[in-house]
């Protein structure tokens, strides 16, 4: 019974957990918290690039990076750093 209301609760407390949705409008990505991002295009830039220069850029900027960058080579880099939040 116990498993029960957990798995309950959890179903109904997942979409009030901390996620960024988007919109993409004629004037770029938006989201819904109205917070600012900015996505910057690069013309003639191949992606595997521009994704080796921001790598490279993150790894001076933290003595031990691989403690706060999550990669999927070639695709997306995440940065888990709790001191700026």
């Amino acid at each position: 019974m116990k498993q029960f209301f957990t798995i309950i609760a959890l179903t109904l407390l997942a979409p009030l957990s901390f996620a960024q949705y988007f919109t993409l409008t004629p004037n770029g990505f938006l989201s819904e918290g109205k917070n600012n991002y900015t996505v910057v295009d690069f013309p003639n830039t191949k992606q595997n690039n521009i994704y080796k220069n921001v790598l490279n850029a993150l790894n001076t900027m933290y003595k031990d990076p691989k403690k706060v960058l999550t990669l999927v080579d070639g695709e997306s880099i995440t940065i888990n750093d709790m001191k700026n939040m």
